[in-house]
């Protein structure tokens, strides 16, 4: 025999729905207001019934990326390879700073004027020959970077329209 919340209608078996008002985040539920469900056993002893746990509901979402923009791909690769080279710069100072800090450019020099190398003698390695070189290669670097990225954006187009696009797989839930 169960006893059944009289809120509660017969096509429901005496259950009734938690109050869902709340939304996400106003902490858990108040408790109701009437004497919570009871069974009894065979022996006439009563406890609590058990609840079952509902599980929130969960709903697959599939989406297909079919094109890239190679314009988008190029602006986007443009600004992370300008991010790429500022850090170049920063990375090849601190480099000459430690280098120099130990003398290497000095020993270098003094070994040209002992052995009479011309092009060691010559050679005065500053922040502003380390620097200008770092960004040379890092342009480079950032230039042959962005048109690979718009080449492949555009491959991928190609292989979307022949093959179908890449999907994904969102899962939501209540």
């Amino acid at each position: 025999e169960t006893f059944r919340d009289p809120g509660a209608s017969a096509a429901s078996g005496g259950h009734t729905a938690p109050d869902l008002r709340g939304g996400l985040g106003s902490g858990p539920p108040a408790p109701p207001a009437t004497e919570p469900m009871r069974t009894v056993d065979t022996r006439g002893a009563t406890r609590p019934a058990v609840r079952r746990r509902r599980h929130p509901a969960v709903r697959r979402v599939r989406r297909e990326v079919k094109r890239v923009d190679p314009l988008s791909v190029i602006k986007l690769s443009l600004f992370f390879y300008a991010v790429f080279v500022v850090v170049w710069l920063v990375f090849w100072g601190a480099v000459y700073w430690v280098l120099a800090s130990r003398g290497l450019f000095d020993t270098l020099h003094s070994v040209g004027v002992t052995l009479a190398i011309k092009q060691l003698k010559q050679l005065h390695v500053t922040l502003w020959l380390v620097e200008r070189w770092a960004l040379l290669v890092g342009v480079v670097i950032a230039a042959i970077g962005t048109l690979v990225n718009g080449v492949i954006a555009f491959l991928y187009n190609l292989g979307a329209d022949m093959f179908g696009g890449t999907e994904f797989v969102f899962i939501e839930r209540d």
